[in-house]
């Protein structure tokens, strides 16, 4: 889903991560580790998803309403999955950073001048989220 939306060619950096809590931890046999959707069922509270991407492209008032759509998508995906905790991190970078500096870059403040927006959504947050719209809030734009 995640490469049908942001496809890879405009993606700088993506990672799709599980942090657990320091008690899932301690409860765990380390040989004896259930598969991701089992500990999602059985824990849903000690889980959490972490969605962190860096894009090369270009956020303006024309496509805003299909990048919200994006991450409603996203939330949707969340709440259909049944994983109660997560945080969706995403921050656009000027796509002529791509063309200046290639794709082989490293993601890093060195290029902090390039951003454009973040968002930064989590569970807690999507709480109140009923469309797209009601995204708008959690969208940031970086000062030029």
């Amino acid at each position: 889903m995640i490469d049908e939306m942001y496809p890879p060619q405009n993606r700088w950096e993506m990672k799709l991560d599980v942090a657990v809590s320091k008690s899932f931890s301690e409860k765990m046999d380390p040989k004896d580790i259930p598969d991701y959707p089992e500990v999602r069922q059985q824990y849903p509270d000690e889980t959490r998803a972490i969605i962190n991407m860096s894009l090369f492209k270009d956020m303006n008032e024309s496509n805003k309403d299909e990048e919200l759509e994006k991450v409603y998508r996203l939330i949707q995906f969340c709440r259909e999955k049944g994983i109660k905790k997560y945080i969706i991190y995403i921050v656009y970078y000027e796509e002529r950073l791509l063309k200046e500096k290639g794709r082989d870059i490293e993601v890093g403040p060195e290029y902090d001048d390039y951003r454009t927006h973040r968002i930064s959504v989590t569970n807690k947050d999507a709480e109140t989220v009923r469309t797209p719209k009601d995204l708008e809030k959690y969208l940031v734009e970086f000062p030029k």
